[in-house]
């Protein structure tokens, strides 16, 4: 039986906003993708829905709550969506993008990108949605990328 989608309507207009931002700033085009790709977006020349030009997944972390910490040591993605990506990358030389939007509260939203590269350094662990827990599958094998990895976009 697949997994129960924990993303709200909420979340997906978030990520849209996010993505039509970064439209307007690059010139490009965001085109989501459904569920089965397990990544977020294919993004291609503006208006161009034929010519990818690299494959994307978009993380908003809110470090406005009391008790986070920013900038935080690490930024965890799932092993599983990490494996697809490096597979999209191998089997179309296309790069991969992983883009996250901070959030701060009152001192405002920052975004950073992380582009796969020659960086192997990245913590192999078992992980995930420990602290609020939804099911059985939010504990899984992650990757810990040091956020020193990422830069600040905007």
């Amino acid at each position: 039986m697949p997994r129960k989608r924990y993303e709200s309507k909420e979340d997906l207009r978030l990520e849209r906003k996010f993505a039509d931002e970064l439209e307007k700033k690059w010139n490009k085009t965001f085109f989501k993708l459904h569920i089965k790709y397990q990544l977020d977006f294919a993004i291609t020349k503006s208006g161009d829905y034929e010519d990818i030009t690299a494959w994307c997944e978009m993380k908003h972390r809110n470090f406005a709550d009391v008790g986070k910490f920013f900038p935080p040591r690490k930024i965890c993605l799932s092993l599983d969506k990490w494996k697809m990506a490096m597979d999209f990358c191998y089997y179309t030389k296309k790069p991969f993008v992983f883009i996250i939007r901070c959030d701060k509260g009152k001192s405002g939203d920052y975004m950073y990108i992380h582009r796969y590269g020659d960086d192997k350094d990245f913590n192999v662990k078992i992980g995930g949605r420990i602290d609020k827990k939804r099911d059985a599958e939010d504990i899984e094998p992650i990757i810990e990328i040091p956020f020193d990895h990422f830069i600040k976009i905007a």
